[in-house]
């Protein structure tokens, strides 16, 4: 069984040189923090910003399709396995505005040294 490795929808700081795993969690992690036009040199990186442009209740709803699609399409070796939603503290200012989001993905096995 593949290994499920685990990012949270927060901008990560930027390491260069990555390789393997680590560069596949830190793009994953990135397209899922972006909306489509932020990306400087690709700007249908990151997800559809109507989705996020709507009230938490019905982006919940949405955002885990959104989420899948723009990571599959922009990180082809990642395999989303599950998009949580992790209790949130309405108190802590960081989160104002955003839907925080945990996303769980394994490694395509047809990418795997190739």
């Amino acid at each position: 069984m593949s290994e499920v490795y685990e990012v949270q929808t927060v901008m990560p700081d930027t390491r260069l040189g990555l390789t393997g795993i680590e560069s596949i969690k830190q793009n994953v992690q990135m397209i899922a923090t972006l909306a489509q036009g932020q990306m400087t040199l690709d700007r249908s990186l990151g997800v559809n910003p109507d989705v996020l442009d709507v009230p938490e209740n019905y982006g919940r709803l949405i955002l885990p399709g959104a989420l899948i699609e723009a990571i599959e399409a922009g990180e082809p070796r990642a395999q989303v396995t599950e998009i949580i939603f992790p209790e949130q503290d309405y108190e802590n200012p960081e989160f104002f505005g955003r839907t925080p989001a945990i996303v769980r993905f394994i490694e395509r096995s047809d990418t795997v040294n190739g």
